[in-house]
């Protein structure tokens, strides 16, 4: 999503409303947490409605400033022998024909 936002694509941002519902349930057992980033996401999608781009840039930077995010922000670096859920069966086995 944030290259929607530095592109200014904001029918791109108001497609993932789910997305930040979904999102914002991260801090549901927090209520005040959760009325900070409901309120910011429903700021958010509201700007890019009223197609402003510099206001949806700075909520999106703000949303995003929560050490939360900073795992999602740094790629994980894999090795080529690394196993992940996505790779489990993906390949043959030894007893494969």
């Amino acid at each position: 999503l944030k290259d929607a936002v530095d592109a200014g694509d904001l029918e791109t941002i108001l497609k993932k409303e789910p997305k930040f519902k979904l999102l914002n349930s991260y801090w549901r057992n927090d209520p005040a947490l959760f009325e900070k980033y409901s309120t910011l996401s429903e700021k958010l999608l509201e700007a890019a409605d009223e197609g402003k781009k510099d206001e949806v840039k700075k909520l999106y930077q703000e949303y995003t400033s929560d050490p939360v995010f900073e795992p999602l922000k740094q790629p994980i670096k894999r090795n080529k022998f690394t196993m992940t859920m996505f790779s489990y069966g993906a390949g043959k086995s030894y007893n494969d024909a």
